[in-house]
């Protein structure tokens, strides 16, 4: 069986699903008899055999219709690439960046799946202008998608809550549609058992997420904001460079508050901090699944979060950490300060949180479950 899989980066830095794409690309061949080649715009690390680069420029002006041309590139490259590389199998990171080759292919042998990893166009933004230029965007990029997914013959998708909505707001079949969890190398993510702080010392707070926005940060400093007889740090982590001015704009609101901010760093950066620090806080606003809390649950940092998406389903209530309603600056509060007095119970479900990992989101589960997906297909 071959394979040709399409990720537009191809890095796990704060990014689920180019995580997701190295580790399927590093299925034994020799175990399952498939050769899967990746193509990318940005290998950042050693990139796979065979591997092919796919160089997109996009002039400013045409920057709104990107994700357009990456189509339309991906899907000139595909059928360039099946000269010499005949595959079975025509992977896309995001679903609808493999529109146009799902058209083309549509009625050939080769099987196209796709990867839904968010929420994002099959719920627009009701707070987007409606007459801007962005919400038209968001309106075709969501008939893109659809349109993948309506012609696709399979597709992924990273928790059970966006399986449930892609089914019931695109009005997917069934057995199409795949829950994939993500996964992670336990061998990189190890356990460190932690004395956790009295209520009186410092509490080191950490928050990883590439859209603080959607990451519910202006939750989480509100939250904050309410514990000021506490002594706590703020580390803010995988904002990109571009963003970085509005993040500082909006914590220029917080003056109270201690806060570190990192930008985007490399996963040992991550691991190393999530080693420092006692507490794990990324309340989202939307979340297809949250990849950090699976790496936080995984080193034994203490994980308080949201409810919104598929985050219930690594975070069952009162089970390996805390959650909260989304949006809810007063319960996430609350949350915290009892995390923070309860040491045997973050102990307890510290444990339990890494043992569900080593169960259920390895890389060797999401390896297995994928030929699973694929071959009942």
């Amino acid at each position: 069986m071959k394979i040709l899989y399409f990720s537009p980066t191809y890095s796990p830095i704060t990014h689920g699903p180019a995580l997701t794409a190295q580790i399927i690309a590093n299925l034994p061949s020799n175990k399952y008899s498939i050769e899967i080649r990746m193509v990318s715009e940005s290998f950042e690390f050693d990139a796979p055999p065979n591997a092919y680069f796919i160089d997109i420029k996009i002039n400013r002006v045409f920057h709104a219709w990107g994700k357009w041309i990456r189509m339309w590139r991906y899907y000139q490259k595909a059928i360039e690439i099946y000269k010499d590389y005949p595959f079975d199998y025509l992977l896309f990171n995001d679903a609808l960046l493999g529109f146009f080759s799902a058209l083309w292919w549509r009625s050939s042998t080769v099987q196209i799946w796709g990867f839904c990893n968010d929420y994002a166009y099959m719920s627009l933004s009701s707070n987007v202008n409606k007459w801007k230029l962005s919400f038209l965007m968001e309106c075709l990029h969501t008939i893109a998608e659809f349109g993948t997914m309506k012609l696709a013959d399979g597709i992924f998708t990273c928790s059970q809550s966006l399986r449930n909505m892609a089914i019931h707001v695109y009005g997917i079949k069934s057995d199409k549609i795949k829950c994939l969890y993500p996964g992670i190398y336990l061998s990189f993510w190890t356990y460190k058992f932690r004395c956790f702080k009295s209520l009186g010392e410092m509490e080191e707070i950490l928050f990883v997420k590439s859209d603080y926005k959607n990451g519910g940060l202006l939750v989480l400093l509100n939250a904050l904001n309410r514990l000021s007889h506490l002594s706590f740090r703020l580390h803010i982590v995988g904002t990109p460079s571009s963003q970085l001015t509005n993040l500082q704009i909006l914590l220029n609101k917080y003056p109270k508050l201690n806060i570190v901010i990192y930008g985007q760093v490399s996963p040992f950066k991550v691991r190393e901090l999530m080693y420092q620090c006692d507490m794990l806080c990324i309340p989202s606003i939307n979340e297809g699944f949250g990849i950090a809390n699976i790496e936080g649950l995984a080193t034994g940092i203490s994980v308080v979060s949201s409810s919104a998406g598929g985050i219930p389903e690594v975070l069952p209530m009162d089970k390996y950490g805390w959650t909260v309603p989304p949006n809810d600056d007063i319960s996430l509060a609350k949350s915290i300060e009892y995390c923070w007095l309860n040491k045997m119970e973050r102990s307890k479900r510290s444990q339990a949180g890494r043992a569900m990992v080593e169960l259920h989101f390895t890389s060797q589960h999401l390896q297995e479950n994928f030929i699973q997906c694929i071959m009942k297909k």
